[in-house]
């Protein structure tokens, strides 16, 4: 493997910690694995919410000073084969040395509250 630095370990607490918050959220669908092990992933978290659209998600947290993503991000066929095209993909959120635990807990507390008045 490479070397592990301070920084990705910190990326590693404020992906898990994302990770564990998305799963508390009714209806939301995390999408590779439910962990932010360095060895199989990077801290960048794709996700979905059953009958909701990205666009409409991402849209509201932009609203909300949160700056994610939608779309298939270059991976069409994944997004095919997880039949996600009609629904416009899914929603992304790249986390970096710079964000913040509160960073995380506020996205979280946005997020659930715009998927629970969506459903």
């Amino acid at each position: 493997g490479f070397p592990v630095t301070i920084i990705a370990h910190y990326e590693q607490d404020l992906a898990q910690r994302l990770i564990d918050g998305l799963g508390t959220i009714p209806g939301l669908i995390l999408v590779g694995p439910a962990n932010a092990d360095l060895e199989t992933r990077v801290p960048t978290i794709a996700f979905r919410v059953d009958q909701q659209s990205p666009a409409a998600i991402t849209e509201a947290l932009g609203q909300a000073h949160f700056g994610v993503r939608h779309g298939h991000f270059y991976a069409q066929r994944l997004i095919q084969a997880l039949n996600l095209t009609e629904q416009g993909g899914v929603i992304r959120v790249s986390l970096a040395h710079y964000n913040t635990q509160s960073e995380i807990e506020g996205l979280l507390e946005v997020l659930a509250a715009i998927v629970g008045s969506s459903s």
